[in-house]
């Protein structure tokens, strides 16, 4: 039996090529958005650090327990692990996050914070440390 239901009712999408070609399933989801939706979404982080330790690998417990001790003077900072070995932190007060985005370095048990303002589309995957850009910078140059 043919199914005569009307295209544009269904949740899925019928591929109209041929079944022998091998098609990569796309997980990807796209949510639409306006522009002052995103921007108030964006104003909860306003106050908020990226950070990654440099050359340690630190549990959130052990970077919640240090920051907590020298970064918060008043209000309260929230600390969340993000992956490869950047943590999120959130503060609930204004001078406590410009005192710790203007008055570094900062170290933590010897070694240094890379600190960086937050910004909607960090992808810890896509960025480099320090050592990594030394370590591009060390590759020789060959020219043909």
């Amino acid at each position: 039996m043919e199914d005569t239901s009307d295209p544009e009712d269904r949740w899925y999408k019928e591929d109209d090529h041929d079944e022998t070609e091998k098609k990569q399933f796309d997980l990807s989801l796209v949510i639409s958005i306006s522009k002052e939706g995103f921007e108030e979404w964006c104003r909860r982080w306003k106050f908020a650090l990226i950070i990654k330790v440099l050359g340690k690998r630190f549990s959130l417990v052990f970077m919640e327990y240090h920051l907590k001790r020298y970064w918060v003077r008043k209000g309260k900072i929230d600390v969340i692990d993000m992956n490869r070995d950047y943590f999120l932190v959130h503060f609930s007060d204004k001078k406590n996050y410009s005192h710790v985005l203007l008055e570094g370095p900062w170290m933590v048990v010897g070694h240094y914070l890379i600190i960086q303002r937050w910004r909607p589309f960090f992808l810890s995957s896509k960025n480099y440390t320090i050592k990594d850009s030394y370590r591009e910078l060390a590759r020789p140059s060959i020219r043909c």
